[in-house]
């Protein structure tokens, strides 16, 4: 995930921090080899100047050249080497000889080009820190040693006072090498352990912090992008968009808006002050978009809507206001409903004229499921209520014979079943003991639903009926008469006898 400024930056704060960290661990382990270092050289300087006033002679003699007396010091140094942390003593002459030293092969060298050295024979205290390998036993061991430079004062040596404006003179020098190992290995160890401390806490506590901003990033990201997301949405959404202040100030419109509504493309226009020019009207009126609005904010109680359909132009609009507590502004949406009202006139209009033709139809009609079960009808009055006959089968109703409405039920399934118109014909007797003669036409519809027409045809069946009689009596009739009658046509075929 990229990285954001805010995390960029603690990232580089904490880098930072922890160089700063190290630096300072770094700067505090010199600053306490320096004190080390300087604890050493006055302890040291405590025994050269023992040992110089002890003696005096006897280093006085080595100086000169004469190691006679070395049996003699080499003894002392030995039991001071066994008491202190002293390793290893030298003692330099004024030209830089090893005229002595507790390293037999080393007396004899010259070092006059040591700066340490140089120091020391200009009455300072110089020292280092150095490597030293000693020896025991046949094994080696690496010791961490102070090398300290002393000076060696003449007058000392004798056993002088000098005045305070008298000079003192430097004869040679003493180099100890003090074993440091124990306390710079706890010095390490110390300021070691205070850095593993310390980046574990800034680590902890930056990561910490990391975490929740990566937390708060991540949130934030998301966010961003359901802002996006829905300034998208509301960019390019065909609903019209606007956000208007109490006083009726326009301080936002989306695209739809400014291109349904260009008059309104102002930030500095108040919808409340647009006049004819404006409206393209003939007269000075408030945009249609607000009529009412003083009432409408008046009224408008927080978390409620108002909703109103609004007719400007040839165009209907359905128009919604609702209060926004954080802009304290009101927002405005507006949908075009002129198509589905159109649709809904048309629908209307179809539903009427679809309802006059059947009402001049002179078929009674009913629509039922596949169950029987009426959901439309258009009877005689001689039925009743049409709402006390919906919801319910004829079987139920009982206003026509069992075995009838049996029968409407088998050809109802079987319609929609093959999907094909099947007529019916049945005959009832009225409450006038009248016998009535009935054709049904049953015709299948969508979602499981049939449609029946059914036309009283009782004039016609009275007329088929009458003629049917009349023919089997006017047959009768010839049938006994005792002459011979034959029917022929022009072939002279026979056609009855």
């Amino acid at each position: 995930m990229k990285l954001t400024k805010q995390q960029g930056f603690l990232l580089l704060t904490g880098f930072l921090v922890f160089v700063g960290m190290v630096v300072l661990i770094l700067v505090g382990l010199s600053i306490s080899l320096t004190d080390l270092r300087k604890q050493e050289e006055q302890k040291n300087l405590a025994l050269s100047h023992l040992l110089t006033h002890a003696y005096g002679g006897e280093i006085e003699s080595l100086l000169r050249g004469d190691s006679a007396d070395a049996g003699l010091l080499q003894t002392v140094l030995q039991d001071q080497l066994e008491t202190t942390s002293a390793v290893k003593v030298n003692l330099f002459d004024a030209k830089g000889l090893t005229v002595y030293s507790t390293d037999q092969g080393a007396i004899g060298e010259v070092e006059f080009q040591n700066a340490h050295l140089q120091t020391a024979l200009t009455g300072s205290v110089a020292s280092e820190y150095e490597t030293f390998v000693r020896a025991t036993n046949g094994t080696e061991e690496n010791l961490r040693v102070v090398s300290i430079y002393l000076p060696v004062y003449e007058h000392e040596l004798k056993g002088v006072v000098l005045g305070a404006s008298e000079t003192k003179k430097v004869v040679g020098v003493f180099e100890l090498y003090s074993d440091v190992t124990p306390q710079i290995r706890a010095l390490n160890l110390t300021y070691l352990g205070l850095g593993l401390a310390a980046t574990v806490m800034l680590s902890l506590v930056f990561g910490g912090v990391y975490f929740l901003l990566r937390r708060s990033g991540i949130a934030l990201e998301k966010h961003q992008h359901e802002l996006e997301r829905y300034a998208h949405l509301v960019r390019h959404t065909p609903t019209i968009l606007f956000e208007v202040t109490k006083a009726g100030r326009v301080i936002y419109l989306n695209p739809s808006a400014r291109k349904r509504f260009p008059e309104l493309n102002s930030s500095e226009l108040s919808i409340s002050d647009l006049d004819s020019s404006d409206l393209s009207d003939t007269e000075t009126l408030k945009h249609p978009l607000l009529t009412g609005w003083e009432s409408i904010t008046n009224n408008l109680q927080p978390g409620a809507t108002f909703e109103r359909e609004l007719a400007i132009s040839d165009r209907v609009y359905m128009q919604r206001i609702s209060y926004n507590d954080q802009s304290q502004n009101y927002d405005i949406y507006i949908h075009d409903v002129t198509l589905q009202k159109r649709s809904e006139e048309g629908l209307r209009k179809a539903q009427s004229e679809q309802r006059a033709l059947l009402d001049a139809i002179p078929d009674m009609m009913f629509v039922a499921d596949k169950n029987g079960v009426l959901l439309e009808c258009k009877l005689d009055e001689r039925h009743g209520d049409i709402g006390q006959l919906l919801g319910r089968s004829f079987k139920d109703l009982g206003i026509i014979p069992t075995d009838i409405a049996t029968l409407f039920d088998e050809a109802g399934r079987e319609v929609l079943e093959k999907q094909q118109v099947r007529e019916l014909e049945y005959d009832l007797v009225n409450e006038k003991g009248e016998r009535v003669f009935y054709e049904a036409r049953i015709i299948p519809l969508s979602g499981e639903r049939v449609m029946s027409l059914v036309r009283d045809v009782t004039e016609r069946k009275t007329q088929e009926l009458a003629l049917q009689e009349s023919e089997a009596r006017n047959r009768s009739l010839v049938a006994g008469f005792p002459d011979l009658i034959f029917v022929v046509d022009k072939t002279g075929t026979f056609l009855e006898v």
